[in-house]
């Protein structure tokens, strides 16, 4: 849960599994988990740096990113931060690595349920 909303769709989550398949869901929710990791990396290491144009750049990407897998409130949060005309950007810049972690930690669990349920 993220002080937003849900940190992922689990009905989301589920309609891409059935979609893809099994396996290439494991597959394309490893790049997810790949991807968030090394997003909110270079999210926290841009706003530590004060440069508010990495932080929107990151932010940009990270919001389809978040959205492919039902991560609406975070990514939402990511559109804010990089449509943001606000001349300090970096302090969104945490808010929404802990969103965007909590998004993470929500696709692993729930990618992690055996019964094909998600």
């Amino acid at each position: 849960m993220t002080p937003h909303g849900p940190a992922v769709d689990a009905a989301h989550l589920a309609s891409l599994r059935a979609l893809y398949g099994a396996d290439n869901f494991a597959r394309l929710r490893g790049i997810f988990l790949d991807e968030t990791r090394d997003r909110v990396a270079e999210l926290r290491g841009a706003a530590a740096a004060g440069d508010g144009a990495a932080v929107k750049r990151v932010a940009h990407r990270m919001v389809s990113l978040l959205g492919a897998f039902g991560a609406r409130a975070p990514a939402e949060m990511a559109r804010a931060v990089a449509d943001s005309d606000s001349g300090d950007v970096a302090e969104g810049a945490e808010p929404l690595a802990l969103a965007t972690e909590a998004a993470r930690d929500a696709v692993l669990e729930l990618g992690d349920a055996g019964d094909g349920s998600v």
